[in-house]
């Protein structure tokens, strides 16, 4: 079976971009997605994510904090991911 292009331990991976000097400081951000291309109006949703303590969101590729009322429309498909920074 052949080898993945550029494989290696992902312990390794995880360390290297932190371990480099050129880094130091350096923050990362995760960005996971929640919905995608579906329609409805997500109040519950972006609720939920406010109240397990997530600051911002990004909705229909516009970063917003949760801090805001987000109205959507119903019939329109929508793209949300969730985004942290630390």
């Amino acid at each position: 079976m052949p080898k993945a292009a550029g494989s290696s331990s992902g312990r390794r991976w995880i360390r290297s971009p932190t371990a480099s000097p050129a880094r130091e400081g350096a923050k990362a951000q995760i960005i996971a997605p929640v919905v995608r291309g579906r329609k409805g109006e997500y109040s519950k949703l972006l609720e939920s994510l406010r109240k397990a303590g997530y600051l911002r969101v990004r909705v229909d590729g516009e970063d917003r904090t949760l801090d805001e009322q987000i109205d959507l429309e119903k019939n329109v498909k929508h793209n949300i991911a969730w985004w942290w920074t630390g």
